[in-house]
């Protein structure tokens, strides 16, 4: 395999890569994976501890759910922020 041709290859995968992540890194894709990572161990935490960390357990996840609850809020009501090349100054006026 010429270099050239290994060079193309690399960037295509690179671009490849770079549309895959973007697609993912979404608030959607986020809350889905929090939901399935707190399914996983609420199942494992209630198959295999007694009530008192399961309970603990429980509670950690409430808090959790209450700021993942005022979160999605906040992104509804608010804007989202300028980019970083927007420039920060306020005309004068």
């Amino acid at each position: 395999m010429s270099s050239l041709h290994l060079v193309a290859t690399v960037r295509h995968l690179t671009g490849r890569y770079q549309r895959v992540k973007q697609r993912f890194r979404t608030y959607t894709a986020y809350s889905i994976g929090c939901a399935l990572a707190w399914a996983i161990i609420l199942i494992i935490v209630g198959a295999t501890d007694g009530k008192h960390n399961s309970h603990t357990i429980l509670l950690v996840f409430a808090g959790w759910a209450i700021g993942w609850t005022s979160a999605t809020i906040a992104r509804s009501v608010y804007p989202p922020p300028r980019s970083r090349g927007a420039s920060n100054k306020l005309p004068r006026g």
